[in-house]
Order: C-alpha cells, then sequence, then structure tokens
C-alpha cells in the first residue's frame, strides 16, 4: 500500500481542523454531503501527487486537488473555482480509497479534466490565511484525521 499511494502521502496527515481552515465549517459540511450522496466520479491521480475527479452538482464540474508544503491548493470549473464542496468531496473520496486501499488509477496524459482545468493555476491560501496551524500529539493527530471508512456506514 505504502508505494501506491506514495505520490499522495502528503493528504494522510489531514485534520477536518486543516480542511475547515482552509475551505470553511460550511464548506467543509457540503463537501461531506456531496462526498456521502457519492457524486465524486471518476477519481484518478497524477504522476505529481494531485488528485482529479469529476464532481457531479447542479452540473459536472471538473476538479483538481493538491497538497505541498502542508498547504492545500485546488482548481474547480465551478463558479467558486477554488476550495470549493467539490475539492473537499474530491479529498474525502481520496482518503476513503486510500483508506481502504483501493487504488486510485493515474489520470491520462490528455485527461479531459486536466484540460478544463489548466488554465487554471490552483489557488493556495497563504500562511496569514491559514491562521492555525497546531502541533498535536501522534494520538490527537490521528482521532482528529478525516476517516471517512468509518463515515461511510452511512453513506
Amino acid at each position: 500500500m505504502a508505494q501506491k499511494f506514495a505520490a499522495l502521502a502528503p493528504f494522510r496527515s489531514l485534520t477536518w481542523e486543516d480542511l475547515e481552515t482552509w475551505a470553511g465549517s460550511k464548506t467543509v459540511e457540503r463537501g461531506r454531503s456531496y462526498w456521502h450522496g457519492g457524486q465524486v466520479r471518476a477519481l484518478a491521480r497524477t504522476r505529481e501527487g494531485r488528485i482529479v475527479a469529476w464532481v457531479q452538482g447542479d452540473e459536472r464540474y471538473a476538479t483538481r486537488v493538491e497538497r505541498r508544503e502542508g498547504l492545500l491548493a485546488s482548481a474547480c470549473t465551478c463558479p467558486i473555482g477554488w476550495a470549493c464542496k467539490h475539492a473537499v468531496a474530491v479529498i474525502l473520496e481520496c482518503l476513503d480509497h486510500m483508506a481502504e486501499d483501493r487504488s486510485i488509477p493515474l489520470a491520462v496524459p490528455k485527461d479531459p479534466r486536466l484540460e478544463l482545468l489548466k488554465d487554471k493555476e490552483p489557488a493556495r491560501k497563504t500562511a496569514g490565511e491559514t491562521a492555525r496551524k497546531t502541533r498535536r500529539t501522534a494520538t490527537a493527530e490521528t482521532e482528529s484525521r478525516p476517516r471517512p471508512a468509518a463515515a461511510r456506514a452511512g453513506r
């Protein structure tokens, strides 16, 4: 499993607090609802460690998420464009695949989602916007990590 998800390793340490700091608590709840509702389709990964998927909302949106140097960044074809409920849903789907040791296929070079998003730079929050970054013990960190596999029962 370690090798299967090596490029996606930065996502493993995400906490609910990280998601809420990045996208806001309402957006996280909406994204969680989209994830629970099975709105994320065709999850894939890139060699660079980005994740991409279609998310069905009012329309079908292409969404890409990455995590570099501890910061989340995303791009989406929805009107919001970044740090949206679609991006949160994609993250949760990725974490669910990782927790259940389900493979995430590699996106093809001319993937239509990547093509739609190629002109959209991934938006990142700056250090000033990411106000709270606290260190926790390994136990506390584990308890606060998003656990989509455990939440799946209610899906």
